[in-house]
């Protein structure tokens, strides 16, 4: 997985990126998912992609990151983000939609301790320079109960077994998805481009 590879060979360039961001903008955004599965409000976000749409007024502050993340092969635009847990953040159990897709974390900053992440009841723990690679349509929680921040870079590819037609199923399902998500205030209203606009 060459482009992975890519990232993990170049974690201090992202991480670096990442710090720049913060010095110039702080860290405001919320998770995007419905705030029953955050037990607290720890959990925050820095979008580069949602719906296949480049968040431009982030993405500019990640040049290097960005220009690596697009050669990552069979890329989803779907979503593509950084993933921060603040000290005590803690993610319920929860299921992803649609089992097309794998996740990926590219872990930057990592406390040590009690900070680890459990899919279907093995937890596994962070380390710079690794991956994590998981279907989120499995159960799955995070938690970071220490007293610092933990980042990863979460990317998203099609399942490698899909084929063309079926990875534009997977992208028209979790579009409906979304939008449904939307109507029914699962997702924050103020998600859809208020926060992001380009």
């Amino acid at each position: 997985m060459g482009g992975v590879n890519d990232l993990l060979i170049n974690t201090e360039v992202i991480e670096m990126e990442f710090r720049n961001f913060l010095r110039m903008n702080g860290l405001k955004q919320h998770s995007y998912i419905d705030e029953s599965a955050v037990v607290n409000r720890h959990w925050k976000t820095i979008f580069l992609f949602i719906q296949g749409k480049e968040l431009n007024n982030n993405s500019k502050f990640f040049p290097r990151t960005m220009t690596m993340v697009k050669r990552v092969p069979g890329l989803s635009k779907m979503f593509v983000l950084f993933s921060v847990l603040e000290p005590g953040a803690e993610i319920s159990q929860h299921t992803g939609p649609i089992n097309g897709m794998l996740r990926i974390h590219i872990p930057l900053i990592v406390p040590v301790g009690d900070c680890y992440l459990d899919v279907s009841g093995e937890q596994i723990r962070w380390k710079k320079g690794q991956a994590v690679i998981f279907d989120d349509s499995f159960s799955h929680r995070a938690t970071n109960q220490t007293s610092t921040h933990r980042v990863v870079l979460l990317i998203s590819i099609y399942n490698p077994q899909l084929s063309t037609l079926q990875r534009q199923a997977v992208v028209n399902i979790e579009s409906m998805l979304y939008e449904s998500e939307i109507s029914s205030g699962w997702v924050k209203n103020n998600y859809r481009m208020q926060n992001y606009a380009t």
